[in-house]
C-alpha cells in the first residue's frame, strides 16, 4: 500500500542529472506508539525527502501539481527527514499553534 502525500514542501529539479528531490508530509512515517500485547503499532505523518528521475517529455513540466500526480502512481522510498532540536529551531518553534493542533487532533 502507498502511503499518502499529504502535503508537497519543496523540491528541486537538477537538469543535467534529470533527477528531482523532493519533501513531503508522509503518511505512517513516524512511529508514535509501539505496539501492545493487545494493540498494534501505531504510526503517524512524518516530514520525509525522496528522490527520483524525471523525464520532462513523458511527465510535464516539474511542478507541486505535476510531482503530486506522479506520487500518486509511484511508490518511492521514502527517508525520514531528522527532527532538528538547534537552539534556532526551539526558538522559532510556535508552541501556541502547535498546541491547538494536538489540542483538537485529540479532541
Amino acid at each position: 500500500m502507498m502511503p499518502d502525500v499529504y502535503e508537497i514542501y519543496d523540491f528541486e529539479y537538477n537538469p543535467n542529472s534529470e533527477v528531482v528531490y523532493v519533501e513531503a508530509e508522509v503518511e505512517d512515517a513516524v512511529q508514535s506508539y509501539p505496539a501492545t500485547r493487545y494493540e498494534p503499532e501505531q504510526w503517524t505523518h512524518g516530514r520525509c525527502s525522496t528522490s527520483f528521475m524525471w523525464n520532462i517529455d513523458e511527465d510535464g513540466p516539474v511542478n507541486k501539481k505535476n510531482i503530486a500526480k506522479y506520487l500518486e502512481t509511484y511508490e518511492p522510498d521514502w527517508i525520514l527527514v531528522p527532527f532538528d532540536n538547534s537552539e534556532d529551531a526551539i526558538d522559532s518553534f510556535d508552541s501556541v499553534n502547535t498546541y491547538r493542533t494536538v489540542f483538537s487532533y485529540w479532541n
